[in-house]
């Protein structure tokens, strides 16, 4: 795909001020602009790359979560996401995934469905309430444990009620409740508490990548 970035922003300055166009709409409604060739004047359009390479960057927007269709009535016709007018806003076309397709690597669908179109800090934040949650429900443990507690009454190796079946010692299974208890301290808990800025869309992916690869490791979970 080569498409401008003057041609990603006219699309999404477009979506962010008429939600509920489709792409056709997109392209006919774009501004013209005016273009004098010997003493006439024709109207062009303002995209400098090709309708083939709109296009993928139109779809690019859907599977990134950059727009959505505006309700299920209504399949064709898109708005942008709470991603999506951020970016807008911002005056950029560039995505956040454009260097990353999580959806495309994030292996636990529970976790890819959750963190889909969201920004980084929420991305990350509901990632590492996810792992929470998730390590609540294996351990069978009440609603009012929480945070590192909760890490620590499932997985501390000597009186946690967990075992990682793939931990073939006891460093090991202590390794794993670091990793757990690290990821709620330093990538949730801040967000509970102010707002943390991803600067770095990468970075943010790491962190969700992380939380897959716990949830991975979770599943090999068994009570001890």
């Amino acid at each position: 795909m080569s498409i401008t970035a003057k041609d990603k922003k006219i699309i999404l300055r477009l979506l962010k001020d008429n939600p509920g166009y489709d792409f056709r709409t997109i392209l006919s409604l774009a501004p013209t602009v005016s273009e004098t060739r010997n003493g006439i004047t024709q109207m062009k359009s303002p995209f400098e790359s090709s309708e083939g390479d709109l296009w993928e960057y139109w779809e690019e927007l859907k599977r990134t979560g950059v727009i959505r269709a505006i309700d299920h009535l209504n399949p064709d016709r898109f708005t942008l996401t709470e991603k999506g007018r951020r970016i807008a806003e911002s005056g950029g076309g560039e995505l956040e995934t454009d260097l990353v397709e999580l959806d495309k690597l994030v292996v636990d669908p529970r976790l890819r469905a959750i963190v889909a179109g969201l920004s980084s800090e929420d991305a990350v934040f509901k990632a590492f309430k996810h792992i929470e949650e998730r390590v609540r429900e294996r351990a069978k443990l009440p609603a009012d444990e929480v945070g590192a507690s909760l890490v620590t009454k499932a997985l501390n190796p000597k009186s946690g009620s967990l075992r990682i079946t793939t931990c073939q010692t006891g460093s090991e299974q202590e390794g794993v409740f670091m990793l757990f208890r690290g990821g709620v301290l330093f990538l949730k808990n801040p967000s509970s508490h102010r707002t943390v800025d991803w600067t770095d869309p990468r970075r943010a992916a790491e962190a969700i990548l992380f939380a897959d690869f716990l949830l991975g490791l979770l599943e090999k979970a068994i009570e001890r």
